[in-house]
């Protein structure tokens, strides 16, 4: 059904007494809400030969299409370049997970647990870790660029395509699963050219981190290539349905090291974005480009290993949700399949380790300062804060910047100032786990 259907007008100016009649109470004043996490749950844990799969799976929307990122009710006019769901998966002493790199604006947690249903007969659900590399020309998927809070952007019969495509790409590259070695590296980019901070010039996480997943022969299998930046290079005025910087990255990765590449984004919130000379593809080649060449160099004569331990650890959140706009726009149906009950919601932090390697990945847009943070508690090095896995809730602002009026714009798309805490909490207590294997009781992590 499109988002300009008339029957969806219908569906939403029925909740419009609803949310107009709930204004008021919308400003009452409350105690403060500091949500609450789970328990640490182990999802997946062995140790043993390294085995890992990939695949890719187009992604592209095939009919026009409201975009993300910008202003409201920016309608596609056809595809630049494709959109893809890339899929890692990786395998010790029978414990596996799957990642999942998806060249979208964002995910809701509830899209999410869709994929991971449609997967439970080849992984175990909470082993699934589904990305979004925010790319500001992909479709709307979360609803916020039709006419909220009324009328939803998430285009019902293309949501229903993309679950099927992360899911695809997912069992595919279970399916694709041998026996492989991991090589890791990292690379710092330039200061001036790739990326800034637009509120804070000397605040930005300017690490390129390179994981490659090669056969034991040495061919390539995978390279997963972190760095935090919002694509946005292209601007609001493009209307082409475009991987922004993301997929010339990932082409030219391909280029040199075949196989299938994933661009996981990190700490770009509060306001990573792309230093681009002008607005345009070509400058859009140019930054994807000279990232892939830092991952490049970072994969120059690293040591491999083929045996590790692999660990999969997750908590759950309540989320409270202090931010009148959210609370408006699910009152009018604007957000897919989102539950916001006594004013928070549902969403998770996921992380793993396997070997060295520490992956946590944050359910939104975490500022650097929140990034570096949570870096700093990380029990080993190469650490991917992995941004928008498993959820989008929109910026996660440090507590030191709720009151600075730089970041004003920020703070009208967050869930509100108890996020940070909550994540920073949940992120240290997965981060501990990890630490330490023998601290890993058995649980069905669902």
């Amino acid at each position: 059904m499109s988002p300009l259907s008339p029957l969806h007008w219908r569906r939403r100016s029925a909740r419009a007494a609803l949310w107009l009649a709930t204004a008021v109470l919308l400003g009452a004043g409350c105690a403060v809400d500091r949500g609450v996490r789970s328990a640490v749950g182990v999802v997946a844990e062995g140790h043993g030969a390294l085995r890992a799969g990939c695949a890719r799976v187009s992604i592209t929307p095939r009919e026009p299409i409201l975009l993300g990122g910008f202003g409201l009710l920016r309608e596609s006019l056809g595809a630049h370049d494709p959109l893809y769901a890339r899929a890692l998966a990786l395998e010790c002493g029978g414990a596996r997970v799957v990642l999942v790199a998806c060249d979208l604006i964002g995910l809701h947690h509830s899209t999410v647990c869709a994929v991971r249903e449609r997967l439970r007969d080849v992984v175990s659900p909470g082993a699934v870790l589904v990305c979004a590399t925010h790319t500001h020309s992909g479709p709307d998927t979360l609803g916020l660029w039709g006419l909220p809070p009324l009328i939803s952007g998430v285009d019902d019969a293309y949501l229903e395509e993309l679950i099927q495509g992360i899911a695809l790409a997912a069992r595919r590259a279970l399916a694709a699963l041998e026996p492989a070695q991991l090589r890791w590296g990292c690379a710092q980019a330039p200061a001036v050219g790739i990326s800034y901070n637009r509120r804070d010039p000397d605040t930005v996480d300017r690490t390129v981190t390179a994981l490659a997943l090669e056969r034991l022969d040495g061919s390539s299998l995978a390279t997963l290539v972190h760095y935090a930046c919002h694509p946005e290079a292209l601007g609001s005025a493009n209307r082409w349905v475009s991987a922004d910087f993301a997929g010339p990255l990932c082409a030219e990765v391909e280029a040199q090291r075949p196989g299938v590449a994933l661009f996981v984004n990190g700490a770009l919130g509060a306001m990573v974005t792309t230093a681009e000379s002008e607005h345009s593809f070509a400058e859009a080649a140019r930054i994807g480009e000279a990232i892939a060449r830092l991952a490049d160099q970072a994969l120059v004569e690293r040591p491999a290993i083929r045996e590790a331990t692999l660990l999969c650890a997750r908590a759950e959140l309540e989320v409270p949700v202090d931010n009148w706009r959210y609370t408006l726009a699910d009152w009018g149906g604007v957000f897919p399949d989102r539950d916001f009950h006594g004013g928070r919601t549902q969403s998770e932090l996921w992380g793993l380790r396997l070997g060295p390697w520490v992956l946590l990945s944050v359910p939104g847009e975490a500022s650097p300062q929140l990034g570096f943070e949570l870096e700093a508690r990380a029990p080993s090095q190469p650490f991917t804060l992995a941004g928008l896995g498993n959820d989008e809730l929109g910026y996660l602002l440090h507590e030191d910047q709720w009151e600075d009026s730089r970041y004003r714009y920020e703070r009208t798309v967050s869930p509100g100032l108890p996020a940070a805490a909550l994540v920073r909490e949940a992120g240290a207590a997965i981060l501990e786990r990890l630490d330490d294997p023998s601290l890993a009781p058995s649980s069905p992590g669902e």
